[in-house]
């Protein structure tokens, strides 16, 4: 009777302090989720308000912690990439706008100027001529004004580039027909030199247009001396 009343007390400690233990251990657990999930909590709000280029990172990476590490880090990357991409197309939608209005008020500024001299002139002949060159300047502004929404949307992915079979010769005899009198009067005669056959490429007809008006722009306001404009079919 003695021995079963000493045997049942040593079973009440030993449950007692395996109890004890487990208590303790879940508590201890406990309190480290607790600290995992402050920060967390804390990690996030960093990204939330700064621009971080870290992960969340855990003290206890096993089981559903670590799932939960995947998928925010996973999330984060994400909207890394996203505000990345934001940042590239705000960037590009700006130097779009700088461009675009350095190139309307060139165009602006060469029609008032033959408009003044439409105006000025009696002579039949000369008041023609500057009616092909305005005409033909209004024209290339009213294709400016049509880049500037096709490239506005092409930024914001409301639109693709469309890339097309494109006669660069057309294209550069063309806008050397709107500028060849700006050309001839402040650069001189220009040397113009086409292959007999037309040259193709693949691009954007109309960045391609934008791209040789460009030069010739760039040209007249800041080139000396006389122009050669040469085409040459390269092998590929």
């Amino acid at each position: 009777m003695r021995g079963g009343t000493i045997m049942s007390i040593n079973l009440w400690i030993i449950t007692t302090i395996v109890l004890f233990f487990i208590c303790l251990s879940l508590s201890i657990l406990l309190i480290l989720y607790g600290r995992q999930m402050k920060s967390i909590c804390r990690q996030l709000r960093v990204h939330r308000t700064e621009d971080s280029n870290t992960d969340i990172w855990l003290d206890i990476v096993k089981g559903s912690f670590h799932e939960l590490q995947k998928e925010l880090n996973s999330n984060i990357r994400k909207q890394r990439e996203e505000r990345k991409k934001h940042r590239e197309q705000e960037q590009a939608f700006k130097e779009l706008v700088s461009n675009v209005s350095h190139d309307i008020r060139t165009p602006i500024t060469s029609i008032s100027g033959y408009f003044q001299l439409f105006l000025d002139t009696k002579d039949e002949a000369k008041r023609e001529e500057y009616a092909q060159i305005i005409t033909g300047r209004l024209k290339g502004f009213q294709v400016m004004l049509e880049d500037f929404y096709d490239y506005s949307t092409v930024v914001s992915n409301d639109r693709k580039t469309v890339i097309e079979k494109c006669d660069i010769t057309r294209l550069v005899s063309e806008s050397l027909f709107l500028y060849y009198k700006e050309i001839e009067e402040t650069l001189g005669e220009p040397v113009i030199i086409f292959p007999e056959k037309e040259i193709y490429a693949f691009a954007s007809d109309k960045e391609l247009r934008r791209v040789i008006q460009n030069v010739i722009n760039n040209a007249l306001y800041h080139g000396c001396g006389r122009i050669m404009i040469e085409l040459e079919k390269c092998k590929a």
